[in-house]
């Protein structure tokens, strides 16, 4: 959408949770956060996906155990790297 609000444009058209969008420095990529349908915002599955601005190609990038927290800050470091956050679920231990 333009910068006043005005044009929004949907982007994607799946059944997933897609947030924390971010264009890159360049402004020919979004890359966001996917989460699986019924999933909600709680820690678990997601998918970094990056979307081409010139053909509106979408790719996934990685597969990561996250929530919004994981993209929700400006990851780009350039217009070719991005930095997020994943969560390893450590084994329980024995009593």
């Amino acid at each position: 959408m333009r910068p006043n609000g005005s044009q929004a444009e949907q982007l994607t058209d799946d059944d997933w949770l897609n947030s924390s969008p971010h264009i890159s420095p360049d402004g020919t990529t979004l890359a966001f956060l996917s989460q699986p349908p019924g999933h909600g915002n709680r820690r678990g599955p997601a998918v970094l996906k990056v979307m081409r601005f010139d053909d509106g190609l979408i790719q996934e990038v990685v597969g990561l155990r996250g929530d919004r927290g994981s993209f929700s800050m400006q990851p780009w470091g350039n217009s070719k790297r991005f930095a997020f956050i994943t969560y390893q679920q450590l084994p329980e231990s024995a009593p």
